[in-house]
């Protein structure tokens, strides 16, 4: 195998690479989209590069290369998981298709969602029919309906609720929706923008996804996450007082937010890594966090994985948060010295080897040194 260092794109989009022995080796581009598609590539992506048909039909007959439909190929060697198959059935509807319905749902990781049929959703009309999923055709679906997940071309979360009230029973799309928004996949406001200018008359699935949100008042906040429960039982042990999606802002509502401290200005945005890059806004969100900070608050941002695997990091930057808010008031108030495994008994050393004579006292409660 070369190593390579270094590269640039060459006019038929190809990419080079130095070996490690100096030469230039040229990156085969239907290679590089197989990598980044979880091994998978389709004939019209490589036609899309400008290769003839006799280079199409050249590659499919390759040994390194599995053929699946008359439009689907696999890299021989790549992991043939469940995003393997998303893929494929994906690229096998056509070009500009995307995951949706349950399927979205299910990529979306929305508990009780599966894929045992994959759904997709096509703007292609062909006398074709895809044999690695159920194609819905419609007239169009405008790209900022759309994202990319894992790797994974699908339908934002709202468009799948849509597509849920369109095709599943009526209580079973309501849960699903119900979990999508305590995931923060999606939110009532985001819905009724989505309806403003998606949820014309006629359309299927508007009228349910309208009953939903109708249903439900405008200060609407579902069940916790999981998430959003590790991180305040976390806080809640270290000593913090915290209350889980609490509606903040000043003289105009900014929206919800995970954790919110009873005795301070501080405020916990948990971030999932897993879904942060795919439908965060950047600008809504930015917008959103300083509007935050104008109206007062601290905003400490941590990511799902700190939640789950690195506690005391989580206590450490909300600690920090809270002498900030101290700090800007110029208020005293004692925040907690112990880390979360040493309260939980965990043999991390005694409170005064953590923090002299302050800590967690008897029922919780924060004492003084």
């Amino acid at each position: 195998m070369l190593t390579m260092s270094g590269g640039s794109s060459m006019s038929d989009g190809s990419s080079t690479g130095r070996t490690r022995a100096g030469a230039i080796a040229v990156l085969d581009p239907v290679d590089l989209l197989a990598v980044r598609q979880h091994g998978v590539v389709s004939r019209w992506q490589m036609r899309a590069l400008g290769l003839s048909s006799a280079a199409v039909r050249s590659r499919a007959d390759a040994r390194v290369w599995t053929t699946v439909t008359d439009e689907v190929l696999v890299r021989v060697g790549s992991h043939p998981g469940p995003a393997q198959r998303a893929m494929a059935a994906v690229l096998d509807a056509g070009p500009g298709a995307v995951l949706s319905f349950q399927s979205g749902a299910a990529w979306y990781r929305v508990a009780g969602a599966q894929m045992s049929t994959v759904h997709t959703l096509s703007t292609v009309h062909s006398r074709r029919r895809s044999v690695l999923s159920d194609v819905h055709i419609v007239r169009v679906v405008p790209a900022p309906r759309v994202t990319v997940l894992d790797g994974i071309p699908i339908a934002r979360p709202e468009l799948i609720a849509l597509h849920l009230f369109a095709s599943e029973p009526p209580a079973r799309a309501e849960r699903w929706v119900e979990r999508m928004w305590s995931m923060r996949l999606l939110s009532g406001a985001s819905i009724a923008r989505f309806l403003s200018a998606m949820g014309r008359r006629g359309r299927n699935g508007t009228a349910g996804l309208r009953r939903y949100l109708d249903a439900r008042p405008a200060d609407y906040t579902p069940s916790a996450t999981g998430l959003e429960l590790r991180a305040r039982d976390v806080l809640l042990l270290a000593g913090f007082d915290v209350r889980a999606q609490v509606s903040s802002g000043g003289d105009v509502w900014t929206g919800r937010v995970d954790l919110r401290d009873a005795a301070h200005p501080v405020i916990l945005e948990v971030q999932s890594a897993m879904y942060h890059d795919a439908l965060v806004d950047r600008e809504a969100d930015a917008k959103r966090l300083a509007q935050l900070r104008a109206d007062g608050f601290v905003v400490v941002e941590v990511t799902d994985t700190i939640v789950f695997h690195d506690t005391d990091e989580l206590v450490r930057r909300y600690r920090e948060g809270v002498k900030e808010a101290e700090r800007r008031s110029g208020l005293r108030l004692v925040p907690p010295t112990c880390s979360v495994a040493q309260n939980r008994g965990e043999p991390r050393g005694s409170a005064q080897q953590n923090g002299g004579g302050g800590g967690i006292g008897a029922g919780g409660q924060v004492r003084a040194g």
